[in-house]
Parts: C-alpha cells; structure tokens; sequence
C-alpha cells in the first residue's frame, strides 16, 4: 500500500482543506468534511472526507475511528490493519444526505508527524466515476437535469472518434477509436469501432479517465473536437458496450444538424 512521508497530506504539504496535491489529476477536488463508511475486510471504519471528486475521495481518520481495535496501539498497527483489511478494496459510503456508495481502491496513505495516532489521511480512487445524480446526492446539490434524448444518426452517415486522455496528450496515442451511433445536444452514444471486440469493464479502463480530447471525423467532411467523458455505459446485445460521452456544454447546433435527424 502507497505511502508518503509523515505529515504529508493528500493535499500536499500541509493539513489545511485549501491545500491541494501536487501532481496531475484527472478530476478536479473539492474541498469537503463529509460523514463517511469505509467497509472492507469484515471490518467498518468511520471517518470524515476531506476532498472529493468524481472519481475519488480523501479521507481523515481519527484516532477513535480505530477503537475498539486490540492490534491498533501506535501508527504501524494502524498500517497493518488497513494493510490486512482495504488493501483488496473499499467500499465508500456516503450515509447522508443520499446513501451513495461506490467501491474504490486505496492508493496513498498519509500519516501524522510522529507516528501519532491521532490522524491518518488516506487517497482513495474509486472504481467508477460518480454519476452526476450521485455527486448531486453526496453534497446535497439539487439533482441534474435529465440528459438530452438520443437521436439516430443521418441514414448513411459514418461518423468516427479518435479519443485521447486529455492529460496526456495525443503524443502518447489515442485511447481509443469510436463509432457515433447516436447523438444529442450534449453529446454522443458511441461504440468501439469495427475490429476491436471490448467488454464492458475493459471500456471502462480505456474511457473513464476524465475528460477525453475527442476528435470526430467523416468521409464526407464532417470534422470537430472537443472535450468528452464518459457518463454513462450499458451492455448491448451480446454485451457490447455502450457508452454515452457527453461534452461539456452542448454541441454546436450545425454539428448536431449533420450528425442527427430531426
């Protein structure tokens, strides 16, 4: 299991929420003091989240969250019991206001200066995004608007996306070739393009990583890009995945005239 310097926190050098960590995300946090469960391992951990995104969560532990545990007398049994029991996995939840929960995976773990057990912060990356309507649940938002329906595409028309983590940059390759099968005001339903057979977890490996550098292209001469994510993925008749990635904004109205019918 990872683990930083004492007193680092996952915000970088400091113990404040503003803080933020250094490196390269591929969500922006919030700052946020949030009741939360982590389950795992046959044992329940209480604790508070400290920042969130869509795609994980750092957590505070107290020193009372590790009550009631014989092992726990200094920070090294602290390490064993998260060791013994979250390594494999966690699941997160969210008690109130809308009892969202989401598996995730532990990937750094803070400690206090010292060794003291008063506190230890840890990094947690989910499994799967949350879902707006789950984002909005966690922190009280009022819920999204309804997506946008889907419509067909033109008859004949082949449109294809070339999709690259935003992060990275196209000099690393693109993630993935796409084929648009329909399209809405605020984005696309798309598959993976003739030739390549992707189940549903691995689509969610290659596509849920943030916003995507999406490049869609025609035969005919249709061309735009922009930021996509992925927001939504359902198994199609003999599993194939499908996956809804939506822009940030609506899509210009010409380009939404060329792919779509009325």
């Amino acid at each position: 299991m990872p683990q930083d310097a004492p007193g680092a926190t996952p915000y970088g050098v400091g113990t404040r929420p503003e803080h933020r960590l250094a490196g390269k995300r591929a969500a922006e946090r919030r700052a946020v003091d949030l009741r939360l469960e982590l389950r795992g391992g046959g044992i329940l951990l209480h604790g508070r989240a400290i920042d969130l995104s869509e795609r994980g969560v750092g957590v505070r532990l107290g020193a009372r969250a590790f009550e009631g545990f014989r092992e726990v007398h200094d920070m090294l049994g602290v390490m064993r019991l998260l060791d013994r029991h979250l390594a494999r996995g966690v699941e997160v939840r969210f008690p109130s206001p809308g009892d969202v929960r989401v598996n995730g995976q532990i990937v750094r773990v803070f400690t206090a200066p010292g060794g003291a057990t008063e506190e230890v912060a840890i990094g947690i990356r989910f499994a799967r995004a949350l879902s707006p309507v789950e984002w909005a649940a966690v922190l009280g938002l009022p819920p999204p608007p309804p997506r946008a329906p889907m419509r067909d595409l033109v008859r004949g028309r082949a449109v294809e996306i070339t999709a690259y983590d935003a992060l990275r940059g196209a000099a690393q390759g693109p993630v993935a070739t796409l084929r648009v099968v329909r399209a809405a005001e605020d984005g696309v339903e798309v598959v993976f393009a003739a030739g390549r057979v992707v189940s549903a977890a691995e689509a969610r490996e290659l596509l849920d990583r943030g916003p995507l550098d999406a490049r869609m292209t025609s035969a005919d001469g249709l061309a735009w890009r922009g930021p996509l994510r992925l927001v939504e993925l359902r198994e199609g008749t003999g599993g194939v995945p499908y996956m809804r990635l939506e822009a940030m904004g609506k899509l210009p109205a010409e380009l939404l005239l060329r792919l779509a019918k009325a």
